[in-house]
């Protein structure tokens, strides 16, 4: 792997000559790295998943033969133009949230409500979703509430995006920049009796199979064993160097979905070539 990403870094500066790309160019090839990076990790989730399901089955064929040991997949999304929140402070119950997809966020995991709507006073709470959150029968959407410039004027909510830039020398070709990603972890359902776990507009974007994600196919309820109970929800902050047309990995930090705090496995040195699970 070391000779084939050397390879690529010795090509990509004969290319280049004594003098690098412009700064744009640089920087599209940078987000592009990124993307298969992402890319890659997913197709490794997905064969993981498919080589867990090939063993439960052959257990199941032969008692002599154990089930697989492994039970989860996580799947990796990305958006160089996207964003995420931390801290964001639930207008209905005041609890801190961090929110990885806002434009697809109904509900507060908390309370039940709408976190970005202020409900009227001795409005009874106890109904979720209450008339202030609903529209039509059905949840309302976030809509324009959502957007980075809405969500920035609460206090204490920071407004991350996916991709944001760093120190860097373009002049010589380096760039570097603090990325962002939602991680969620899928866990086996033996039974085949959960829901779709998040909303429609989640699974519109997500890099694979939105029609049954990440499991074996087919559309609506969840109605047979696969990979489609939601475990948990991660938001990592990972900063990459791109330096002769080679992605390195230089520190790393993950976020819980439910506390917003950052877990207790972050480094701050520089790790190997980015390629790995993260």
């Amino acid at each position: 792997m070391r000779l084939v990403l050397w390879v690529m870094g010795a090509a990509a500066l004969g290319a280049w000559g004594c003098k690098p790309p412009p700064k744009e160019k640089l920087e599209d090839q940078f987000k592009s790295a990124i993307r298969r990076h992402f890319d890659r990790l997913n197709a490794e989730a997905l064969d993981r998943r498919d080589r867990l399901r090939a063993e439960r089955e052959a257990a199941l064929a032969n008692p002599a033969l154990l089930p697989p040991a492994g039970t989860v997949v996580n799947v990796y999304e990305w958006d160089p133009e996207g964003f995420v929140v931390a801290g964001f402070p639930c207008q209905t119950c005041g609890a801190r949230l961090l929110i990885p997809h806002p434009w697809a966020e109904y509900r507060c995991r908390a309370c039940g409500h709408s976190p970005y709507l202020a409900h009227r006073p001795g409005e009874d709470l106890r109904k979720a979703p209450c008339d202030t959150c609903a529209q039509g029968g059905k949840v309302r959407e976030p809509g324009e509430a959502a957007s980075a410039e809405q969500l920035k004027r609460f206090e204490g909510a920071a407004v991350k995006p996916m991709y944001e830039p760093r120190e860097a020398n373009p002049d010589k070709g380096i760039l570097r920049a603090t990325v962002r990603y939602v991680r969620r972890v899928w866990s086996f359902d033996e039974r085949g009796t959960v829901p779709a776990p998040v909303s429609p507009k989640v699974l519109e974007r997500a890099p694979v199979d939105a029609n049954w994600f990440p499991s074996e196919g087919g559309t609506g309820a969840y109605n047979r064993p696969g990979f489609h109970r939601p475990d948990s929800e991660w938001v990592g902050e990972v900063t990459f160097e791109f330096k002769g047309g080679e992605l390195t990995e230089l520190s790393r930090c993950v976020r819980g979905r439910e506390s917003g705090r950052a877990a207790d496995f972050s480094s701050r040195n520089r790790l190997t070539r980015a390629g790995g699970s993260l």
